[in-house]
């Protein structure tokens, strides 16, 4: 058996994940195991944790196990568990997920290799039944992350973290099992722009609350006006076509006809949004302005590209962000096309496993 760190990509982003990894940490090594998975042989301890647009899921410290059979396997899984997790505090979620678009596994052997998870523990490590949550679920806060997937049709991969883990590795790995956060099918918008809006908020365990503030630059025809208001937001949309008949005369809306790169709020607000066809240059020059001049708390920003040469500046977003905000994630969602999204916020904060707070760095 074998511990590496491995990574998921979005479908078809195998190779702009791989050459992200080869950017991010040019001097270790980077492997292929498949479409899909990439790996690097390194201990938590030696790698600093990246910050990765093209993982859909992290697996960190992952140890790998051939793959027998799903009894077989799931004891080998529970064994594990008990040697690494038997003094474990707190409770514990298990995702067993099948990867996107995967042939080697159907979600429902995902299912019946969980209850056979589940199952062994009863017989090899009992205790660690009563801190576990439900099946289907988020990490939630505080939480230790246990991922099992399949990266080959003969290996299986078993990742153990904690929360000072998850922490670390946060801004590649995903709480949603396999990186695929649920966004549910909604008539009621004016266009699909909507459900990346709501993935984005679900990846970064962060949304629209009612009565707060939102700028929505370049909002026509509204897919993202839409969620705010629905969410009882105040909304300024800002775009030089008017949005959809309903949501120019909702009470909570202020339209502006305008450019949505010249302008600027009254007050702070508390989000920024922005789906704008731009180059990356001027999508990267608007969130570091608006980060920067304290006009809003948090950003949800979609980085278009064309073809696939211009990825690469994304690192230049992260340096930004490092710097312009208190934490932050870019991702290529499912949702996305050809883009990238960027999520970062000022001034959150996040429990600790004692129930005190700390602020996010």
């Amino acid at each position: 058996m074998q511990r590496n760190h491995l990574f998921l990509s979005p479908p078809e982003c195998g190779t702009p994940l791989g050459d992200e990894l080869s950017r991010v940490l040019p001097h270790l090594e980077q492997r292929a195991i498949s479409d899909q998975w990439w790996a690097i042989d390194e201990s938590p301890n030696d790698l600093p944790p990246p910050a990765l647009a093209f993982a859909l899921q992290s697996m960190p410290n992952a140890l790998t196990i051939p793959s027998v059979s799903i009894r077989k396997d799931a004891d080998a899984v529970a064994v594990r568990l008990r040697e690494d997790c038997g003094s474990l505090d707190g409770r514990w979620n298990l995702q067993v997920f099948a990867p996107w678009a995967a042939t080697v596994v159907s979600t429902g052997k995902a299912r019946l290799f969980r209850s056979a998870v589940v199952d062994s523990l009863k017989r090899k490590a009992k205790g660690l039944l009563s801190l576990l949550d439900g099946p289907g679920e988020k990490a939630g806060d505080g939480q230790c992350q246990v991922q099992v997937s399949w990266v080959s049709p003969m290996t299986v991969a078993l990742s153990i973290c904690d929360r000072p883990c998850r922490r670390l590795w946060r801004r590649s790995l995903s709480p949603w099992p396999g990186g695929v956060a649920p966004v549910p099918t909604d008539r009621r918008p004016p266009s699909r722009a909507y459900r990346k809006l709501v993935e984005a908020m679900e990846q970064m365990e962060h949304a629209i609350g009612h009565t707060q503030s939102v700028v929505d630059l370049g909002g026509s025809p509204g897919g993202w006006t839409f969620v705010a208001l629905d969410r009882g937001a105040r909304v300024v949309a800002v775009d030089r076509s008017p949005l959809r008949d309903d949501l120019m005369s909702h009470p909570r809306l202020r339209f502006v006809e305008g450019d949505a790169f010249k302008f600027q709020p009254d007050a702070p607000v508390d989000w920024m949004l922005a789906d704008v066809a731009a180059y990356p240059e001027r999508t990267l020059e608007l969130v570091r302005r608006w980060l920067a001049s304290g006009w809003c708390r948090s950003l949800i920003a979609t980085v278009k590209f064309t073809g696939t040469a211009g990825y690469a500046i994304l690192e230049d977003f992260k340096a930004m962000l490092a710097v312009e905000a208190d934490d932050f994630r870019i991702r290529k969602l499912l949702e996305n096309k050809n883009e990238a999204t960027v999520m970062a916020w000022k001034g959150r904060t996040a429990h600790t496993s004692a129930g005190n707070r700390e602020a996010v760095v």
